[in-house]
């Protein structure tokens, strides 16, 4: 089922297909619901109540064409790409950064004449200096919104399933504000009790879920 999931102020906004919607199992059923018309002030308005209001439980937008919904969306927003990576050791556990209080995948903005798999492997590099990541599948992509110099910012991050070898000592990127990183046993997932963005929850939620088998869970 094709929608997208963007957190503004910590909290979803699911753009989805009309079509989709009559699906009352898909979502929580406590989320404001409503159609999309084609009028982007209407559109502003709901951006505007998620913005003010943090932790809120979320707005579901339903549209006949999705695709424009998304368009007028991001018409809204400078647009930016970003890539990151879910790193494994070789024990299977699970690479997680603690960036200005909040735990944290890592993760960057696309450099020009980048594609998004290099941008990610670059910038699990830089930031915690593991010196060989490889790519072992995608993951899929994660969006959420914020002020950038007064500006409403959107950015895709495209998430890559990563492993390394590599010696579990490493050379945090200080600057970006990274104070520590652990490796965390990915059955833990659904327990983690911790400071961290929901975006990046989703991240390691849908990992847990998708790629797990029911033995590595328990």
């Amino acid at each position: 089922m094709q929608r997208y999931k963007i957190y503004i102020n910590e909290s979803p906004l699911i753009l989805t297909q009309t079509s989709a919607f009559d699906d009352e199992t898909a979502f929580e059923r406590s989320l404001i619901h409503a159609k999309y018309l084609g009028k982007r002030k209407v559109l502003m308005n709901y951006i505007k109540v998620l913005e003010k209001n943090k932790h809120h439980e979320g707005i579901i937008i339903q549209a006949d064409d999705l695709e424009q919904l998304w368009y007028d969306f991001k018409s809204l927003y400078y647009y930016i790409k970003a890539g990151g990576g879910l790193v494994l050791n070789k024990y299977g556990k699970v690479l997680l950064i603690f960036r200005r209080g909040v735990w944290d995948l890592p993760k960057g903005k696309q450099d020009p004449g980048e594609t998004l798999a290099e941008t990610a492997v670059r910038e699990v590099i830089e930031e915690t200096g593991i010196p060989d990541v490889e790519i072992v599948e995608k993951l899929g992509n994660g969006y959420h919104c914020y002020l950038m110099g007064g500006q409403r910012t959107l950015k895709r991050t495209r998430w890559y399933l990563m492993k390394t070898d590599a010696p579990e000592k490493m050379v945090l990127q200080k600057a970006e504000g990274i104070q520590d990183a652990a490796w965390f046993d990915p059955k833990e997932i659904p327990t983690l009790n911790m400071p961290m963005y929901n975006n990046i929850r989703d991240v390691l939620v849908r990992y847990y879920n998708d790629k797990l088998s029911p033995s590595e869970k328990t």
